[in-house]
């Protein structure tokens, strides 16, 4: 009797509507929502924020149990599509998936043995990092060789591009953006949870060779944006509440920094 009161009052006290901060991507406005007592947050969806929202994904449809959470989203640069990572049971374990925001269909397209990644955009695909699918075992086998890859929509997981891997380091894990002006892609590499090594390609250029700019993981670095050929740089190198440093992309050793 005790426990049925706690628990009826319990809910009683998180039985009210909850919202997210809203951010805006493509002209549209995003933000979840929980009615209440739902498992999971649901993603809505506007362009006029005065107007009546749309629902854009119910995790809760996932599985009857209410499981499935839906983790980490990106959408592309014309707000057409959306990534999405869908997790089950808790695991750490995703798989990507793409939603068409116009037709509110989801694409074919399906990426597996995704772990400690994001969906990085570019043109009509995008980035993400995954492990080797597993050889039995996927949720007992250790993490290693963790690896960056493109992802072209339309084809299937087979048909991705390999972009970073690092054979000789089998526990780092790797990731990567994409600057606003779709010129760089950033590569952090990480081994353990403070420091990184940072890297940069220019993908107007034929080159996939990666420029480093910091391998020793002593510190924290990320790019923040660019200007041009100038990216900006926050690290606690210098000072240990952080710097903003301007690195030229011709010129992007430390001295010049």
């Amino acid at each position: 009797m005790f426990r049925d009161s706690l628990r009826k009052h319990i809910a009683e006290l998180y039985d009210y509507e909850k919202f997210g901060t809203p951010i805006k991507k493509a002209g549209h406005y995003y933000f979840f929502k929980n009615d209440g007592l739902q498992n999971q947050d649901v993603l809505y969806g506007t362009k006029d924020i005065r107007s009546q929202p749309d629902k854009i994904i119910d995790p809760n449809q996932f599985s009857k149990e209410g499981t499935t959470a839906l983790n980490s989203f990106s959408f592309s640069k014309d707000g057409k599509y959306m990534a999405f990572q869908v997790a089950e049971g808790g695991s750490d374990w995703n798989k990507i998936m793409v939603l068409d925001l116009e037709s509110k269909t989801y694409l074919k397209d399906t990426i597996r043995w995704v772990k400690f990644s994001n969906s990085a955009w570019r043109g009509k695909g995008f980035y993400y990092s995954r492990y080797p699918e597993p050889s039995g075992a996927e949720y007992s086998q250790k993490n290693e060789y963790h690896a960056v890859y493109f992802h072209s929509l339309g084809t299937t997981q087979d048909k991705d591009e390999l972009i970073y891997e690092d054979q000789a380091h089998s526990q780092r894990n790797a990731g990567v953006t994409v600057t606003e002006d779709n010129r760089f892609l950033i590569l952090s590499t990480t081994e353990s949870t403070s420091g990184n090594g940072l890297a940069f390609r220019d993908l107007n250029k034929k080159s996939k060779e990666f420029i480093w700019l910091s391998k020793d993981f002593k510190y924290d670095y990320t790019i923040v944006g660019n200007s041009g050929n100038t990216l900006f740089l926050l690290t606690n190198e210098v000072d240990p509440t952080c710097s903003l440093m301007a690195v030229d992309v011709n010129r992007p050793g430390r001295k010049h920094w």
